[in-house]
């Protein structure tokens, strides 16, 4: 009986790892997806300066 009950708390420790993965993995592809908008609005910006220092 304490053999099952240690394996399911094994168990449950591996799906909570599994779970923090997926969360990290997540949040790993949210902060590179905001890295690549910033940077694409920072060459916009810089586009659009340069742009603008052209015309005038």
């Amino acid at each position: 009986m304490r053999r099952n009950n240690s394996s399911e708390h094994e168990r449950d420790g591996d799906e909570s790892e599994r779970t923090w993965r997926k969360h990290k993995a997540r949040l790993d592809l949210a902060r590179l997806y905001l890295a690549v908008i910033g940077a694409g609005l920072g060459c916009a910006v810089g586009l659009l300066e340069l742009i603008r220092a052209v015309l005038l």
